[in-house]
């Protein structure tokens, strides 16, 4: 695996367990938000890009992506670069999730750790902004978790989010380190 991938899953994997103080607010996720000029704001994506931002300045790089606070902006992006793609079982970890509710502009974001796993369809994540169960809200919980999800279209049954897709983040930094 390439070490800014394995480095980035590491930096989330550290943040496991940070639970918010307030809304969308505490000492860690309040660190995450400055990257971004933004503070109390929903931060899924900024969480990934964050363990991102870190990975690459560890490795005299830079981040590949735009700094954005919208899971669909960044999934817009990708798309053009030709870095998304919707097979689950081309999943590697360190490619994010994308969810989206309905058609709407709101959506989810995920850091994938695992390939797909076969037998029950899933696919294991950490997450900033989500809940850790399947109870509560899914796109804007209390704290970063790691997630077991599925791999069907509608994954978040309650708020109707739907998986739209994959960013190939090995694609992405495939030359670099």
């Amino acid at each position: 695996m390439n070490k800014i991938i394995s480095a980035a899953i590491q930096n989330a994997g550290d943040l496991v367990g940070t639970k918010e103080v307030g809304n969308n607010r505490g000492i860690i996720i309040d660190k995450i938000e400055k990257e971004f000029g933004l503070i109390g704001q929903a931060y899924c994506v900024m969480f990934i890009l964050y363990c991102y931002i870190q990975a690459v300045k560890q490795y005299s790089q830079e981040l590949l992506l735009p700094k954005t606070a919208s899971s669909q902006t960044l999934f817009e992006y990708a798309q053009k670069q030709n870095l998304t793609y919707q097979d689950p079982t081309l999943l590697k970890p360190g490619d994010i999730a994308i969810y989206r509710k309905f058609k709407l502009w709101e959506g989810h974001a995920a850091l994938v750790v695992s390939n797909y796993l076969p037998e029950d369809k899933t696919f294991l994540t950490i997450e900033g902004n989500t809940s850790n169960s399947n109870y509560g809200s899914q796109s804007d919980g209390d704290g970063i978790y790691k997630r077991v999800r599925s791999c069907r279209k509608i994954n978040f049954e309650v708020g109707s989010f739907y998986l739209r897709g994959f960013i190939d983040m090995g694609k992405l930094y495939k030359d670099k380190v």
